[in-house]
């Protein structure tokens, strides 16, 4: 009897991820029931980043597998385990070390074999390209929102545009060069 930890991960906001944590789980236990001599003894969940370790559902995960409680630690994409190739390679060392499986329910991969590893390995980079590409189009898209905020910033205002030449000195108005700030700069 293989015993399976089950891990399922999201990011903070579910409604905008391909799948949820209860479709993976459902996918999951299906997968399971599917192999004749596996028992699912554990299920671990997080609604975190992928792009770092110290997640408690994982830790849960990997304390049952140092206690020798799983033989199978098993997630629907390699993924929702790490986005980082490096924490990949850690994880999947430390398991091996530990005797326990590592096992994607959509990807052809086995860590009790070297093409298997390999293939784990060509999945991290992947996963890590995916993870710099998201964060490339989010900057990008931050970028150009806070650009046109500082277009309506009160200095660019129209309405300061507007004031004529005769009114406007330095960029400031007649009455901004009579208040007591600038007259203070002046003396400077």
């Amino acid at each position: 009897m293989t015993r399976v930890c089950v891990y399922t991960r999201i990011s903070t906001d579910e409604e905008n991820q391909p799948t949820s944590l209860h479709s993976q789980r459902e996918r999951l236990e299906a997968f399971c029931s599917a192999q004749e001599v596996w028992r699912i003894v554990a299920h671990e969940q997080d609604r975190s980043t992928g792009a770092k370790l110290d997640r408690p559902g994982l830790t849960r995960a990997l304390e049952l597998a140092r206690a020798g409680r799983i033989d199978l630690l098993l997630v629907y994409r390699v993924d929702r385990l790490s986005r980082k190739v490096r924490q990949l390679a850690q994880l999947a060392e430390e398991l091996d070390r530990l005797g326990v499986v590592l096992r994607s329910a959509t990807e052809p991969f086995d860590t009790g074999s070297a093409a298997g590893r390999m293939m784990l390995q060509m999945l991290g980079v992947f996963a890590e390209f995916e993870h710099a590409t998201i964060v490339d189009r989010v900057s990008a898209g931050i970028r150009p929102r806070s650009a046109a905020r500082l277009a309506r910033s009160p200095a660019a205002s129209p309405t300061a545009a507007r004031l004529p030449a005769r009114l406007r000195v330095g960029g400031r108005s007649r009455r901004c060069r009579a208040c007591r700030w600038c007259r203070a700069r002046r003396r400077v």
